[in-house]
């Protein structure tokens, strides 16, 4: 693989490439950060937390004597020491579904790449100690793989599920049945568990299971087994799953007897590391360096370094983030065709660059009101009366520096810890972000079954106590699906009948192709406006997404006390942007809107032509926005020359830097099987770059 892809993908990217990878891949157990080090040191691909050696480091028995907290600081240590993947014995999981729900969002957290849990109840015992061992409930054990994957954070993270059926006498056959079982729940590979002092079962099991998902195994017992044999047998990893603990205890045996034994150190020194040694594995010459930069006077070793813990909930956008390579290669002279802005590539209307002159010369250049003057609110109140058929004041509008402060403050006044709060995914990448910052817990409800429509039945499984609201998004980015009225009719029932609130994003919605019709929720059922948050913006349809103004329409306490977040934060949207956009609100503005609509069409019809021509590459006909959202899956675990296409996230680069073609990977909306594109660009830059990715695609092996 290229060093570039190495280091442009995280560690548990980099472990499920590895995981997925042709050869047979090496991992080493590691207890602390020191013999973290000396793993990576030493060259394997990642390392094993075995929870015998951390127990065991720590004086205490494989058994859950040691917590899983004191585990997870143990961790943090080895992560922070290291770049290459670990794979944690995660045990039981430390308990039920809930332990493990909590259990891999703390390891996402400290950037561990994956976890392995075992078919047992806690508190367990070792594997290896005693006979017959109780194994779990299939359908209990496949609910604790359910649950950690629905609760990581890190969409590359990786479950691995360990079967223990060999191990407690129950035979060949359970250990298939349980293994499938828990494939089927999500599980992204599994461990078969052996005593045998050969390997014969577990290549057995290895023959049997086929190779329908990866397969990693612990030769703990049966280490005579040569490894090629292992490699005939597509075994995925081999785990050596204690063996520096053991080293250790041997190498300190020796070097205690013979200290106790000599009374000196002379016969000693020469068998052990150097102290120098141990300062060049903990990088001692890096802070001798960083004293250099930043101590002003000899001595001080302190100084505030930590950030808030909240800084952990959310990542950089991914859509920023794409955008911002495509420049970079643009200003080094590449031709980047860039399918990864999310904005329009014309200019905006001269009626809102007259206006925005005249607020100028006129002197507009003072504070406004915190949420707005009142002339666009009053419009903007107007506006959407006109699209509800329910009245709006002024008094239940607000203008926020784009719709992603009207989302976020909308966050903030809402919802607090232990609320939950749906949201359909695929979506957009800022809801589940904003949700986590004002420490609710986002849950998901997967509508790629539904072609992205929203199923109801569905939905109604997800609505629980804790549920405080739903965020939608129609016209959808990244889908460009528009939910039907029937469908918006359900979701304000569900609402009104569960206390629910909704946000309703319809940033897009003077963009929709027809025969396609968007609807305002608050239109479709009138009751449901006294619950619902209407968040718009004249970024997309009026093409100045630089200007930075949305707005927000509500009931009056919402609205109030966005008021006062806004007040502590931006205070009001640009004046000069507020008095220009009310040309928006003019009816002869209505052709600009309806121009682009047609010239959106007409892109999007050239896109799908090109498409429609590619292998291996599946879509849903967008309605609305200006996004294509391609399903690329039969492309993951392929390989592009040496390169292994572990995941979008490396397609997308391979894209950017082959093809010289920018897409955002579909993982930061939620789908990791796909790639958005904008066709917001040219009809040149449309051909151009969709005839690359078409020619880049058809060279990736399969």
């Amino acid at each position: 693989m290229s060093n570039t892809t190495n280091n442009f993908i995280s560690k548990s990217a980099l472990f499920r490439q590895h995981l997925f990878s042709p050869e047979t891949i090496f991992l080493m157990e590691a207890h602390n950060g020191l013999s973290a080090k000396i793993v990576q040191e030493t060259g394997f691909d990642g390392i094993w937390a075995s929870g015998l050696s951390i127990s065991a480091s720590l004086g205490v028995r494989d058994s859950n004597e040691a917590s899983w907290t004191q585990v997870l600081e143990i961790l943090e240590f080895m992560s922070d020491a290291t770049s290459i993947p670990i794979l944690v014995d995660g045990d039981t999981g430390y308990g039920n579904f809930n332990n493990v729900r909590r259990l891999v969002k703390k390891l996402c957290q400290r950037g561990i790449a994956a976890v392995c849990i075992e078919d047992k109840l806690f508190p367990k015992t070792n594997s290896f100690i005693g006979n017959s061992q109780q194994l779990a409930d299939i359908d209990e054990f496949c609910g604790r793989i359910k649950a950690g994957q629905d609760s990581k954070t890190d969409p590359h993270f990786s479950i691995i599920a360990r079967v223990e059926a060999l191990i407690a006498g129950a035979g060949m056959d359970e250990a298939l049945r349980r293994a499938e079982a828990y494939h089927q729940a999500g599980a992204d590979a599994i461990l078969i568990h052996s005593k045998q002092p050969t390997a014969a079962e577990v290549l057995e099991f290895a023959r049997r299971w086929a190779n329908r998902c990866p397969l990693v195994i612990v030769p703990t017992k049966y280490y005579t087994t040569p490894t090629e044999v292992f490699r005939q047998a597509k075994i995925s990893m081999i785990i050596w799953a204690n063996h520096n603990l053991r080293a250790c205890i041997s190498m300190m045996r020796q070097i205690s007897q013979k200290i106790k034994k000599e009374q000196s150190l002379v016969n000693a020194e020469k068998n052990i590391a150097s102290v120098d040694d141990i300062f060049d594995l903990v990088n001692d010459d890096e802070l001798r360096e960083a004293e250099k930069l930043y101590l002003p006077q000899k001595g001080y070793r302190g100084g505030p370094t930590s950030l808030a813990a909240r800084n952990q909930l959310i990542t950089e956008s991914h859509t920023a983030a794409m955008r911002i390579k495509a420049q970079k290669l643009k200003e080094q002279g590449i031709p980047v065709v860039n399918f990864a802005a999310g904005e329009l590539d014309i200019d905006t209307s001269e009626a809102i660059k007259t206006a925005a002159q005249n607020a100028i010369a006129q002197g507009y250049n003072k504070y406004t009101e915190t949420l707005g003057i009142k002339k666009l609110r009053e419009g903007i109140a107007a506006k959407i009366t006109r699209e509800t058929g329910v009245v709006y004041t002024a008094a239940e509008v607000g203008i926020t520096v784009g719709a992603k402060q009207a989302l976020y403050n909308s966050a903030m006044v809402l919802f607090e810890s232990g609320d939950e709060v749906i949201i359909p995914s695929p979506y957009w990448v800022t809801f589940p972000a904003q949700v986590r910052l004002a420490e609710a817990t986002p849950v998901f409800l997967d509508t790629e079954p539904c072609n992205y429509q929203i199923d109801i039945e569905q939905l109604k499984t997800l609505i629980t106590p804790k549920t405080k609201a739903m965020i939608m998004n129609t016209p959808n980015n990244p889908t460009g699906v528009v939910y039907r009225w029937e469908t918006l009719q359900e979701i304000a029932k569900l609402a009104i009948a569960n206390n629910l609130w909704i946000i309703f994003d319809e940033c897009y919605a003077d963009l929709v192709h027809s025969p396609y019709e968007h609807y305002n929720i608050v239109k479709v059922v009138k009751e449901v406006k006294e619950r619902t948050i209407v968040v718009n913006s004249f970024s997309k349809s009026c093409a100045l997404t630089g200007w930075r103004i949305g707005y927000v329409c509500a009931p009056s306490l919402i609205i109030k006390a966005i008021q006062k977040m806004q007040g502590h934060m931006t205070s009001n949207v640009c004046s000069i942007a507020q008095h220009a956009v009310l040309a928006a609100l003019e009816p002869n503005h209505n052709s600009f809107v309806e121009n682009t609509r047609k010239l959106l069409k007409q892109r999007l019809d050239t896109a799908l032509e090109i498409i429609n021509t590619m292998d291996a590459v599946t879509y849903v006909v967008p309605q609305g926005a200006f996004y294509v959202f391609l399903n690329v899956k039969q492309l993951l675990g392929k390989t592009y020359h040496e390169t292994f296409i572990a995941d979008v996230n490396i397609l997308a680069q391979l894209l950017l830097e082959e093809a010289h073609v920018a897409v955002v990977p579909g993982d930061a909306f939620g789908n990791g099987n796909c790639i958005r594109i904008s066709y917001a660009i040219s009809q040149e830059d449309i051909s151009n770059g969709l005839q690359k990715m078409k020619d880049f695609f058809a060279k990736i092996q399969y």
